[in-house]
């Protein structure tokens, strides 16, 4: 009889909380558009996952992950043109991907000291509301995706969806970096 409620709860449970972490019709969008990285973070359910992920990654002292950030601070530091990043998110429940690399890019480009007043950040759905204003522009047509610029011509872009190339984001960064 235990086992039997136990399954009935979780039958009737999981289903609506799976369906609260969906871009469903119902969900706010008043948080949609171009932000800043600090009001962002002022947003106490994005903090909630984004410290977590920031404070862990890497997950070990990893020469890599160093070595990349010497590799971007070196063409920062070579003061040769300025450099942008944008970052199109969905921060919601339903974007795990979006979860584990922001924090991971933030802290590579922290440690690598790149300034916080050129990054632009953009906030959207599954649909991809909230950036028709960049959407054509930068050819977007997946979130996350984070786009390196230099000088406004684009260096390059790390699109990430369901799978990854297996490289650290650290050191993709760090190859856009060097293009």
């Amino acid at each position: 009889m235990r086992t039997f409620r136990f399954l009935t709860s979780t039958m009737v449970v999981l289903p609506l909380l799976m369906s609260g972490c969906t871009n469903s019709p119902t969900e706010p969008t008043v948080n949609l558009g171009k932000t800043t990285l600090g009001e962002f973070l002022q947003n106490p359910s994005y903090s909630a996952w984004y410290e977590p992920g920031y404070r862990a990654y890497p997950t070990e002292d990893s020469a890599a992950f160093h070595h990349a950030v010497n590799r971007i601070a070196d063409q920062i530091n070579a003061g040769e043109g300025s450099y942008k990043m944008v970052m199109v998110v969905k921060p919601n429940c339903s974007c795990q991907h979006t979860q584990r690399e922001m924090p991971r890019v933030m802290k590579t480009l922290d440690r690598a000291r790149f300034l916080h007043e050129n990054i632009e950040v953009w906030i959207t759905d599954s649909p991809l509301n909230g950036i028709d204003e960049i959407k054509d522009l930068y050819r977007i047509g997946v979130a996350p995706t984070f786009l390196l610029l230099k000088d406004n011509t684009e260096l390059g872009r790390i699109e990430v969806e369901d799978t990854t190339s297996g490289v650290e984001i650290s050191t993709e960064l760090a190859n856009i970096f060097e293009q």
